[in-house]
This record gives structure tokens, C-alpha cells and sequence, in this order.
């Protein structure tokens, strides 16, 4: 069947080549990474010197049809397509590096954030902002920044979206080239629709995936359509949201091609049905399928060149540049800063060369806020080899927003992390949150803060926590006893570049101990303490579940004074903590993240709930509790400690790891002593992890040197 087809094609081709120097229309259909073999059949016309006229599109297929109607040449545009980061593009997550230190210590606890607005919880528009994608269209087409008319492009052009309220599909042939792209490659459902002059626009997919009978209105004698889209899925093959989600876009499409098709001179048709549309892994596959399709018609392409002997070679546009020179800069839009606040951000001045990582990392940071709902840029050619930028910058109005997340692990148990954060109360840069964990342990953390860079900036936070740890004797467990505690904090703080910060303040604190045998000193007392203490916090980690670069440096010196209401104080002790840890990429696969730290007693014994605890796999114990894998949870306790340990890990699979741990340590009555010749405590552990929409999820094995015990440790989702 197929090669009947072509030999009809090859006819058509053939009667239409016997026209004296026919023109050439080019329609690609939409289909996600499925139209990355859409170049390898342009290849095959390339190298025959096919000259194409007028270039149609939708969604994917118009990205790379926009791009050849710049006049780039396939290996041009293979080479940007290859540079760009497909899984960043899908999943839409700011690097962790590009947050505010605010934002790194906040953005992984939550799976899910809704907006709040008039009163009411919006749900999002879809699994995805698009933020990269429009980031990423903004340097494809960067060189197209003053052309509004796309018959003015080397190539003319268009592309299809759909209007998302009216439901029909229309031709953008004018306006921002990189705007029309977004909305016609608006995937429903996973991408958030994009608003054009006060219309919203979702993938044009939805009712025109090939959008032929646009082309045929152009002045064009052949009409070339290249169709990756897959036939309808089985039952059987509806196995996921994707599929799913993609089935219901292309079911319109189905009928509309019988129609569509009548109206091509020659279709060629690539039958890809085991490619999905987020394949980008598969590039030089694609790339070679499509490239076989267009052999098959490399003579009707050699016949249709020949007839376009004597035509001129198109001029393209300048190739997109990393470095350029800026002439002027013109900012717009709803802007949450002054204008000097951006220009100093990207250190701007006129006739000063801008670089376009820097500029892409600052709009990831400034999005990385939540601040604004839209940051695109063009850059105009001015005179000589300068440009003019231009930035529009819209600011988000949303000022509450409410979080959740699920998390179990053997420390805690299970709990439910409520979340509802205020920005902007009552001053700018002023940030009120409340976090409370619903569990059999519940947890409460309430901060209002300022943050003004290195400026020092304010704040107020209170914590609470209620668990019921365990008592041990040589490895044995005794009892449980009841921990609760509350606290009080007014803090300074200023941050330098995001990654550091360092500040102090006073804390009130108190807390309530109690068991039912005297194992304890501490007989059920109410404890209260007012507190001094100074910190610094250095954090480049680019993930926090096997991080694969990046050095966390923290100390924090603290003086501890047990009063008796506000009458009577007794003689303080001080603790300094201090903790380093370095992550290191291997190679693809594999990483390593190692570390160091230590806590250690200066002057009298400290109150029991400020004593060193040592033990369990879990993150961010309260006060002076660490991990310590080999032991249980809190199990060892003592005056001074220091540790090290290391951590390797190799991905088996995408997102999926095996781990090897080990930790070794002292743990003494004196700082002099944890020098001197002793028991070493140790522990190993060997673990499988998974990182998922809800959290991390990680099984460990533990034991240690020092006894013979084998236990397990599981945890779900991100640590609160």
C-alpha cells in the first residue's frame, strides 16, 4: 500500500515539476519529538536544492518550519535543536542554583502549590508554565526580534494555533514570532495556554495538527506535506496520561486529514507509531527515519530542483548570538521593581556587551520567585552590530498561595504538610508563611521575614515539635519518652549572590520531657532557656536528593541559658556545630557526595534536650540530633561528637538509584578526647531510591561493626 501511494506521489510530483520554475509550499503537522524526522526529509530536498517558498506549520512542526523560514539550513537548525535541554523543557523546574536562598530552603517541601485568587484556590491551567519553552523560542528566534510580519522572513511563514474560547483555528502570520510559537505548541492539559492580544491560545493541534488548507490559499504550485502524527491508539495502547491526553487532541485531526490529504501534491507520511511525543532521547533515530522517507523521493525532489534552475539563494537571518552588544534597553509590562532594579541586575549600560546565559539566568531567577507570570525578550538590530533589547516583564498578582505534601519515614511516622504563604505583608519583600504538619508527631513553623540581600533584614519565626523518641541502654530500647518543645526566634539576616547567609539572634525556648520510669534527668520538668546565637550558611547544591554538584559550608555558635521565668538565669554553656559537605558528578551515571561535621560542648553539661544525639538516616533533626546510619534514632548521646561520611551512588535507570553509605565517628565527654585512641563507631548501609512526583522514596539497609544488629529505614516524600 505504501508504495502505491508513493508512486501516485512521485506522479504528482512529476506533472507538477513540468511547470517552469514551480514554487513550493511546505507543511509540517504537529507531533511533539516525532517531528524531529521531519529534518531528515528536509535533508533529502536540501541536497537535491529543492527551494521552498512558503513554509506552514503546528505546534513542533512549526518550531522547526519557523526556524528554516529564518533561512538556516538543516544542519543549522539540527545543531540548535541538539543544544537544547529537552527534559528541563518538559519538566519546567527552575535549577536550584537559580532560586533565591529563600526559595532553595522552601521549594522541596512542597508537591503541590495552588494560587489563591478573589478568595478562591485556582487550579493550575496545566502541568506546565511553558516558562522554558518560550525561554528557549526567545534565543531560536532571537534574530527575528524586529520582524512583525512573517512574509518578511526569508522564507514566508506561518503557523496554527487555536483559539481556546471559540474553538477555531487560526494562521498567525504576524506579531511576535516567538510569541505565535508558544501558543501554536501549547499542548492542552500540559502546557499553560498563552494570551495574544487579549485572546487565549492553546496548540494548534486541537483542531488543525496539519495545516494544509492555509497553504493552498498561497501562491504555491507544489505542495509538500510532511505528517508525523500517529494513527489513533488502541485500547490496549492507552496505557498513560500522555497517550491518553494525545488521543483526545488528534481525534478531530483523524477526520479532518481524509479531507486535508486531497489537498497535497505529495504526502509523506512516517509511520512512527513506538515514538511518543516526548521521545526527545531518540533524536538521531528520528532524524535517520526521516531521512530514509525522503529517499524515497529523492528523484521527484532532483526533477523539481532542476525546474527551479536560475532562482537565488535565500539570505538568512544571523544565527543566534550568545554575546551582544546593547545599544538601548527598553523594559515594559506590569513590573514587580523599579526599572533601575533590573537594569542593575543584569548590569546593564549602553554599549555594553550582555550575554545571553546571564540574561537567561536572571529571568530563571526572577520566575524562580513566583513574582511574575511572563518574562520573554527580543533583541532589535540597530545600527552596526548592536542591538536593542527589549524586555517584557509581567508581573504575577498573586500574593497568597496555599501548599501540601505527603511524607512517611520510620523516625516520624506519617504527616501531612499544610502549607499557606503570604508575600508582600505589609512591606515589599516581606514574606509570612505557616507550615503545619497534621501526624501523630505534629509540627508547626510560622515566619515572617524580610529579605533584602545583603542589606540586613528582619524577622520573627516560632516552631513547635511533638514526638515520642526512644530511650536506649547499650543498644537495647527501654522506653519511649514524650519530647515537646516551642520556640521563639527574632532574627537578623542578610544573604550574598542567593547561596550565602549569615545572621543571628535571640531565642526564647522551653520544653516539656516526660517518661514514666526515672530514666532520664529530667523527671518531667518544664525547661525554659533564653538563647544567643550567630550562623553562616553557604549552600550550591543543584538538587537535594543525590545532588550531583555544588559545597554546603554552616556553622552556628550558640549560648544556652536556662532561666526560671524572667527572675532567676543560671550559668550558661555555649555549643558550635559546624557541618561541610561536597557533591561530585562522576560521570553520567555515577556521583558521590561526602561530608564532615562536628558538635562540641564548651563549658558545663548542657540541658538534656541540647545534649548531642547521634543516629537514624533521616534530614534536619531539631537542635543538635544528626544522622548517623548503623544506629537507631537518637540512640547515641554525649557532649561532643564529630563524624564523617560519604555517600556513592550510581542510576540505574532515569530518576531510579543504588546507594553504598558509610559513616564513622567519635562521640567523647571532652573535645580532647575525640582525638585520642577509642571506639570508633561506624555504620554501612546499602539503599535503592527513587525520585517521584510525590518525593523522594528510599529503602536502606543498615547495620554496623559495632554490633550485630540489621534493621531497615524507609522514607517517602520530601523531609518536613
Amino acid at each position: 500500500m505504501r508504495q502505491f501511494l508513493l508512486s501516485i506521489s512521485l506522479f504528482l510530483f512529476l506533472q507538477a515539476a513540468a511547470q517552469e520554475n514551480p514554487r513550493v509550499g511546505l507543511v509540517f503537522s504537529g507531533g511533539g519529538a516525532r517531528c524531529i524526522a521531519q529534518l531528515g526529509v528536509y535533508q533529502v530536498m536540501e541536497e537535491e536544492g529543492v527551494r521552498i517558498d512558503h513554509i506552514g506549520g503546528t505546534s513542533m512542526g512549526a518550531i522547526i518550519g519557523g526556524l528554516l523560514s529564518m533561512g538556516y539550513n538543516s544542519g543549522e537548525v539540527l545543531k540548535l535543536l541538539r543544544e537544547v535541554d529537552w527534559e528541563r523543557l518538559q519538566n519546567d523546574q527552575i535549577p536550584r542554583e537559580r532560586l533565591s536562598y529563600a526559595d532553595k530552603k522552601r521549594r522541596e517541601r512542597y508537591v503541590t502549590r495552588l494560587d489563591i485568587r478573589n478568595w478562591r484556590v485556582q487550579l493550575p491551567q496545566g502541568l506546565n508554565s511553558g516558562h522554558y519553552v518560550l525561554k528557549n523560542l526567545n534565543f531560536l528566534f532571537q534574530q527575528a526580534g524586529n520582524i512583525s510580519d512573517f512574509t518578511a522572513l526569508p522564507i514566508p511563514f506561518y503557523c496554527v494555533a487555536t483559539n481556546l474560547e471559540n474553538g477555531k483555528p487560526i494562521a498567525f502570520e504576524g506579531g511576535d514570532l516567538s510569541l505565535a510559537l508558544r501558543a501554536s505548541s501549547a499542548f492542552p492539559s500540559i502546557f499553560f495556554p498563552i494570551e495574544i492580544d487579549g485572546n487565549l491560545y492553546v496548540d494548534g493541534g486541537v483542531m488543525d495538527n496539519f495545516p494544509v488548507a492555509f497553504m493552498r490559499k498561497k501562491d504555491v504550485d507544489i505542495l509538500i506535506g510532511v505528517d508525523v502524527q500517529n494513527p489513533s491508539y488502541t485500547k490496549d495502547e492507552l496505557t498513560n496520561a500522555f497517550r491518553v491526553l494525545e488521543q483526545i487532541s488528534t481525534l478531530n485531526n483523524y477526520f479532518s486529514n481524509l479531507s486535508s490529504d486531497s489537498l497535497v501534491d505529495v504526502l509523506i507520511r512516517l509511520e512512527l507509531e513506538k515514538i511518543g511525543l516526548f521521545d526527545f532521547q531518540k533524536f538521531q533515530e528520528l532524524l535517520n527515519i526521516g531521512y530514509q522517507y525522503g529517499e524515497m523521493y529523492r528523484e521527484a525532489f532532483r526533477e523539481i530542483a532542476q525546474r527551479q534552475k536560475g532562482r537565488d539563494n535565500v539570505v538568512a537571518l544571523p544565527l543566534p548570538a550568545n554575546n551582544f552588544q546593547i545599544s538601548d534597553c527598553h523594559i515594559e509590562g506590569t513590573l514587580a521593581k523599579s526599572h533601575k532594579f533590573y537594569f542593575r541586575e543584569l548590569g546593564l549600560q549602553k554599549n555594553q556587551t550582555l550575554n545571553t546565559k546571564k540574561l537567561n539566568r536572571k529571568i530563571d531567577e526572577w520566575m524562580g520567585s513566583l513574582r511574575y507570570s511572563q518574562i520573554r525578550y527580543n533583541v532589535i538590530p540597530d545600527t552596526g552590530e548592536a542591538y536593542k533589547l527589549h524586555l517584557q516583564i509581567n508581573s504575577d498578582t498573586v500574593l497568597n498561595r496555599i501548599g501540601a505534601s505527603i511524607r512517611y519515614d520510620d523516625d516520624f511516622g506519617a504527616g501531612v504538610l499544610l502549607n499557606y504563604e503570604r508575600r508582600d505583608l505589609f512591606f515589599s519583600n516581606a514574606h509570612f508563611n505557616i507550615d503545619l504538619v497534621v501526624s501523630e508527631n505534629p509540627r508547626t513553623w510560622i515566619e515572617y521575614s524580610t529579605h533584602l540581600g545583603a542589606i540586613p533584614s528582619a524577622g520573627i519565626r516560632f516552631r513547635s515539635h511533638r514526638f515520642r523518641p526512644m530511650i536506649y541502654e547499650n543498644g537495647r530500647a527501654l522506653e519511649q519518652f514524650r519530647f515537646r518543645d516551642e520556640s521563639f526566634d527574632l532574627f537578623i539576616q542578610s544573604t550574598l549572590k542567593e547561596v550565602f547567609a549569615f545572621g543571628g539572634g535571640v531565642q526564647l525556648e522551653r520544653f516539656f520531657l516526660s517518661e514514666s520510669i526515672n530514666v532520664l534527668p529530667v523527671e518531667g520538668q518544664r525547661n525554659s532557656f533564653i538563647n544567643y546565637y550567630a550562623y553562616v550558611d553557604l549552600d550550591t547544591y543543584d538538587r537535594e536528593f543525590k545532588p550531583r554538584k555544588g559545597i554546603r559550608i554552616n556553622g552556628m555558635y550558640r549560648v544556652i541559658a536556662e532561666r526560671d521565668n524572667f527572675d532567676e538565669f543560671y550559668v550558661p554553656t555555649s555549643i558550635l556545630s559546624t557541618r561541610f559537605s561536597q557533591a561530585l558528578s562522576l560521570n553520567s551515571r555515577w556521583g558521590v557526595e561526602y561530608w564532615s561535621q562536628g558538635a562540641f560542648t564548651i563549658g558545663s553539661d548542657a540541658a538534656f534536650p541540647y545534649n548531642i544525639f547521634l543516629g537514624g538516616v533521616g534530614e534536619n533533626y531539631i537542635n543538635y540530633t544528626y544522622s548517623f546510619i548503623g544506629y537507631r534514632f537518637m540512640e547515641l548521646v554525649g557532649r561532643n561528637a564529630a563524624t564523617v561520611g560519604i555517600n556513592l551512588y550510581y542510576e540505574v535507570g532515569k530518576n531510579q538509584f543504588i546507594s553504598a553509605r558509610g559513616n564513622w565517628g567519635r562521640m567523647e565527654a571532652s573535645f580532647g578526647n575525640l582525638f585520642d585512641d577509642g571506639t570508633w563507631l561506624d555504620g554501612y548501609g546499602i539503599s535503592y531510591g527513587v525520585s517521584s512526583p510525590l518525593g523522594p522514596i528510599e529503602f536502606t539497609l543498615i547495620s554496623s561493626s559495632n554490633h550485630k544488629r540489621v534493621f531497615t529505614y524507609l522514607t517517602l516524600g520530601f523531609w518536613f
